[in-house]
């Protein structure tokens, strides 16, 4: 697993030598957790997307949120919205530590044919699926 983030590094220096700027990503504001270093490249057909989270206010009850991803066009439309849970779940808690524990999100949704001006990242009460692959491919059927 620890290949992706050196994947994801790679594509991002591989699509600033085509000239085409990156997606810019939103991050709409939400009480209980916070997106850190979100990162998205999109790479032909492939958009791949993935960022931390914490707590806002370490302390605070157990969160079983969930994140939901939008690709938008350059028209601020919707191509697809994506639903994924985050690893490890619940976020850790720290105990008496300066340490603030984060959970993780990788997502590659694939079958892109428009090309994505903006991600949004938000968070949102409950769970997707407990039975469901945290990291995995999504393929976008048109």
């Amino acid at each position: 697993m620890r290949l992706f983030p050196t994947l994801l590094s790679l594509s991002v220096i591989a699509q600033f030598a085509t000239g085409e700027p990156p997606p810019t990503i939103e991050l709409p504001a939400n009480p209980k957790l916070e997106i850190l270093d979100p990162t998205v490249v999109q790479n032909c057909s492939t958009v791949a997307v993935a960022g931390r989270v914490k707590r806002i206010i370490p302390w605070a009850d157990t969160s079983w949120d969930h994140i939901e991803l939008t690709l938008l066009d350059e028209n601020g439309s919707a191509i697809v919205d994506v639903a994924t849970d985050y690893s490890p779940r619940p976020i850790p808690r720290a105990y008496r530590s300066a340490y603030e524990p984060s959970s993780r999100f990788e997502v590659r949704i694939k079958g892109i044919t428009k090309r994505v001006y903006a991600v949004r990242i938000a968070c949102f009460p409950g769970s997707v699926s407990e039975s469901r692959a945290l990291n995995f491919d999504i393929w976008v059927k048109r």
